[in-house]
């Protein structure tokens, strides 16, 4: 993911993990599946849900994890509406996560949902030692290997030496190393208020946004409250956006109007599951990357 500052003419290089997408992977098909649901005019509006989307921010380019755009479905181009903003800190501090999204909100005040999940590892991962069992067990070096050119153990190979239970409690622990460890899993959400005015992420309404834990703990109630009612207002902006663009008035804009959002569909024991996946995932490339730069650098 790219930051660029015009001013500063600084290129800020965040590499996506898999970490980072699977936080926002189940919020992306939950609220493609929520906008389904609405009734607004195809031909007319098109919003859409995007991981990884290029936003820009006065005098740089920023970009989100998840973003959901609004734009014209026909004609040219001349606005971008953006109802979501999403961020995950993995590495990242939370101050910094905190001013980037306010950023977005100041630069696209029609935003309906502010979002930020909060990721943090038991420790931080530092790679094997050089005499450590790690490196002595896991080269994965073969009698017909040429000199430097061991490959990795499969993702199967590495998962299945794994000494710990696969629990969120439970480090992915292999050959005596901890490769990743969840600690915590926070998500914070807020919703623009019913006055109009920008997302207050500082000293909005307690009830315009919502605290919820993940992992390890399973408290996550209130967000699926909050989600729900920001759907309505995500609907009456759609409304307003239709109406906007409907340039020779011949829409049906009753049925949109009276239309009530049914519950948020998203499961988040599902998403939970997932992320345990994806912290396997993330041990086997982290495995992977350091075996690279132990074994087959060298000749």
């Amino acid at each position: 993911r790219l930051t660029y500052d015009y001013n500063e003419h600084l290129l800020v290089i965040d590499m996506p993990t898999v970490l980072h997408e699977a936080f926002y992977d189940d919020l992306k098909k939950s609220f493609t599946l929520a906008m389904d649901y609405i009734p607004y005019h195809r031909m007319t509006i098109d919003p859409q849900v995007h991981m990884n989307y290029p936003l820009q921010i006065t005098d740089k380019s920023v970009t989100p994890d998840m973003a959901i755009s609004l734009t014209a479905m026909q004609g040219p181009t001349e606005v971008l509406l953006v109802p979501f903003v999403g961020e995950t800190a993995v590495t990242e501090e939370w101050d910094h996560v905190f001013r980037k999204v306010e950023s977005m909100i100041e630069e696209y005040p029609e935003a309906i949902f502010a979002s930020i999940v909060l990721v943090r590892e038991a420790k931080h991962y530092i790679c094997p030692a050089r005499k450590s069992t790690a490196s002595k067990t896991l080269h994965n070096r073969q009698p017909d290997d040429l000199p430097g050119e061991p490959q990795p153990l499969s993702l199967k190979s590495f998962i299945n030496k794994r000494s710990t239970p696969h629990t969120f409690e439970q480090p992915v622990r292999v050959a005596n190393h901890t490769w990743c460890h969840i600690q915590s899993v926070k998500y914070f959400l807020w919703i623009k208020g019913d006055d109009d005015k920008p997302i207050d992420m500082r000293n909005g309404k307690a009830e315009h946004r919502a605290h919820g834990t993940l992992v390890p703990e399973f408290r996550m109630d209130v967000i699926t409250k909050l989600l729900d009612r920001g759907m309505g207002k995500l609907k009456d902006l759609f409304l307003a956006f239709q109406k906007e663009c409907d340039h020779t008035s011949t829409i049906d804009h009753s049925v949109l109007q009276k239309f009530v959002n049914p519950p948020f569909p998203i499961n988040w024991e599902l998403s939970a599951l997932r992320i345990m996946n994806a912290v396997d995932l993330t041990a086997h490339l982290r495995y992977v990357n350091w075996h690279s730069a132990r074994f087959r650098s060298s000749k």
